[in-house]
């Protein structure tokens, strides 16, 4: 019975070394419910089968223990099943998003480019700055409290928003050894394997420096459909913040970069969206 909990433990380290506990719940379960069917054959008293000829008083410890493994097995995985969410359900709240997102910038005609700023000075978090003219302008001294700058902070009119994905970078970061700004940009591609491989969200995404642009390309898996649909919705939108999913890798991006990140442009290419971005002065 103890190296039945040994092995549920054993899996659940390897779970949770694979930032998924709930698989590692639904495995253990799994494993602690098959032993337990087992011993309960092996006893016999239930089945009427006993292939194993033993003493009276360890057919009572044998089945005692079965039951209890039985039931624990069962917990788990119903309790996995009990806390899972569906698929979709996370899509469609992460649709709702991004629409409302595309039509506020739509309503208020904005048509600039966005830059993702990393937090620092007056800002303790990432926010994105979509400008209200498409030319390129001076990104203002925004703060935490400032929504619309009209001018008085700066010679940029515009908004200034929380990025759609930067709850996601958050518990990433929280639950990573190293921070996103931690890392350099010639190690950018392997930090964002904690994006694409620790969230499960994205196959593979690369930071590469392209002589003064950098380039960002973004292989969605997950949520592909997600980002298909907002970008014929809101054919702006991937340009001045991006779909939920991909202003995460952008919040990433620049708290890797340590610097704004100012988008040249976006496109898509077959299964990718491609990100061309522009350093700020650090």
């Amino acid at each position: 019975m103890y190296k039945c909990f040994d092995i549920f433990i054993y899996i659940w380290t390897i779970g949770s070394m694979m930032k998924r506990p709930d698989l590692a719940l639904r495995m253990g379960g799994v494993a602690v419910l098959l032993v337990g069917v087992l011993l309960i054959i092996i006893v016999g008293d239930l089945f009427s089968i006993s292939p194993v000829e033993v003493p009276e008083r360890a057919r009572d410890l044998s089945a005692n223990a079965g039951f209890g493994l039985l039931l624990i097995g069962l917990f788990a995985v119903f309790l996995y099943s009990s806390r899972a969410f569906p698929e979709e359900y996370t899509e469609a709240f992460l649709i709702t998003e991004g629409q409302n997102m595309g039509r506020y910038l739509s309503s208020l005609n904005l048509e600039g480019n966005g830059i993702y700023m990393p937090a620092r000075g007056r800002l303790t978090a990432e926010r994105v700055f979509v400008p209200l003219e498409k030319k390129e302008m001076e990104v203002p001294p925004v703060a935490d409290g400032t929504v619309f700058n009209s001018g008085a902070l700066g010679p940029s009119l515009g908004v200034s928003l929380i990025p759609p994905g930067k709850g996601l970078v958050d518990v990433v970061d929280s639950n990573s050894s190293s921070n996103f700004a931690d890392h350099s940009i010639s190690e950018g591609t392997e930090a964002m394997e904690k994006l694409g491989k620790g969230t499960g969200m994205f196959g593979r995404i690369s930071l590469r420096d392209r002589g003064g642009v950098l380039e960002l390309r973004i292989t969605h898996t997950r949520f592909r459909g997600l980002c298909d649909q907002l970008w014929e919705e809101y054919g702006d939108l991937h340009r001045q913040v991006g779909c939920p999913a991909c202003s995460a890798v952008l919040c990433a991006a620049a708290r890797l970069v340590k610097s704004d990140l100012r988008i040249l442009d976006a496109k898509r290419e077959e299964r990718e969206v491609i990100y061309e971005l522009r350093r700020g002065s650090d």
